[in-house]
């Protein structure tokens, strides 16, 4: 009796069992189902930009020297021609007027060197030529007239040879005279040469001159542009040298962000390529629209935030809208779209799996699972588009591995 109760009960027992297991297998499978849809797929990535002015300048010093003023600070606004910076040029304008001094000098003995006799002087040596040529002129009528004489023997040889001799010294007396004006044009008359050495000594000092005073103009640095001072990068009364940087300036409202990116990326980046440039923020995200302005033709040696030093490339992009929010130094995120395929049916990457030489997705036609194969097409972090096996409207399971998923099985979304 006692057997044939324990025996009752256990085919009680596995009745139950049989009956649950059947149960079971005729519910629905539970599971996470997508349905696909035409859409837009892009493939993306990310890098970090940094915020730049459009326009810029850096400011440096032409002449070494002791900084006495300083007229500017960081983030003040400026003008053009506005006083940024001034050395002490004392030294410069001592040497200066020393210079100046010696020009002044050299001209007035130049003017001394060619000096133009008093007029006075010249007027009185041709009086005294013309009154030579007069007692020239009577000596000689004298000479004819005794001459004649002498002839007719009307006067002794004595008589002639006075005469004679009155005209040889009247001769003399003209030539004297007119050698002595000569003598006194003569002496204004420097020897060969004398001009060009002065003119060679101007020149030079002239030289000097324009050189000290172009020094001395170098001494005050002004704004080259309307602005803001970005940095300054000297103080009062430091000593710098020529070439040393005094202090930049850019103008607010117009920036690019630049961007470093790796030789692989670059290469499908192209001038003209709209960009989304994302700020992070705690509160809430802002997002500008950019393009790209520039590729720099050649990389450039970068270290990443790991210490590593990569060959990167320089890309500059060129911000549109409202920027003012932004300052340069800012760090922005620079999302670039290298690929973009419209009206495309997309999966997200997981619910695809190898199946017989391919690739297969497990979808639900009238109830039931079905291993669905699919030809796969562009592929981003994420999503894959499926170029064939599916259609509009096809529901895809999510998990291809969800426990007690097979072909036939009823499914429930």
């Amino acid at each position: 009796m006692k057997k044939g109760l324990r025996w009752g009960l256990w085919g009680i027992l596995l009745a139950g069992i049989i009956g649950y297991s059947i149960y079971t297998m005729l519910q629905p499978l539970k599971a996470e189902l997508i349905e696909v849809h035409p859409q837009t797929i892009a493939k993306t990535f990310r890098e970090e930009g940094v915020v730049v002015p459009k326009l810029e300048k850096e400011i440096y010093a032409s002449l070494g020297g002791k900084v006495t003023v300083v007229n500017v600070e960081v983030g003040q606004d400026i003008s053009k021609g506005d006083l940024v910076v001034q050395l002490d040029t004392e030294e410069i304008g001592h040497q200066l007027n020393q210079l100046r001094g010696q020009l002044a000098s050299v001209e007035g003995q130049e003017l001394q060197a060619f000096r133009q006799p008093y007029g006075s002087q010249v007027a009185q040596q041709q009086l005294a030529i013309q009154q030579a040529e007069v007692q020239l002129d009577a000596a000689r009528k004298e000479f004819d007239r005794v001459k004649a004489l002498h002839q007719a023997g009307a006067v002794s040889q004595e008589t002639y040879d006075q005469a004679e001799i009155a005209v040889k010294q009247a001769e003399n007396l003209l030539f004297q005279q007119e050698q002595a004006l000569m003598l006194l044009m003569e002496q204004s008359d420097p020897p060969t040469g004398t001009r060009e050495q002065f003119s060679g000594l101007r020149q030079a000092l002239a030289a000097q001159i324009a050189l000290l005073e172009s020094q001395l103009a170098k001494g005050k640095i002004y704004a080259p542009m309307d602005g803001k001072i970005k940095t300054v990068n000297v103080k009062e009364g430091e000593v710098i040298a020529a070439g040393t940087p005094i202090a930049g300036i850019f103008r607010p409202g117009g920036y690019d962000v630049e961007v470093f990116l790796l030789a692989e990326d670059v290469v499908q980046v192209k001038p003209g390529m709209k960009v989304k440039v994302i700020q992070e923020s705690n509160a809430k995200d802002t997002a500008y629209e950019g393009t790209v302005a520039k590729v720099a033709p050649a990389a450039s040696e970068k270290q990443s935030a790991l210490g590593l030093v990569e060959r990167r490339v320089k890309v500059t992009v060129d911000l549109d809208g409202d920027v003012n929010t932004l300052r340069p130094g800012y760090t922005l995120d620079v999302e670039f779209t290298t690929h973009r395929q419209e009206g495309k049916l997309v999966v997200p990457k997981t619910v695809v799996f190898p199946y017989d030489k391919g690739d297969a997705v497990w979808v639900v036609r009238e109830g039931k699972a079905v291993i669905q194969p699919v030809t796969t097409g562009l592929e981003t972090g994420t999503d894959v588009v499926i170029e064939e096996g599916l259609q509009s409207g096809d529901r895809v399971i999510i998990n291809p591995k969800l426990e007690g998923l097979k072909e036939g099985k009823k499914v429930a979304g």
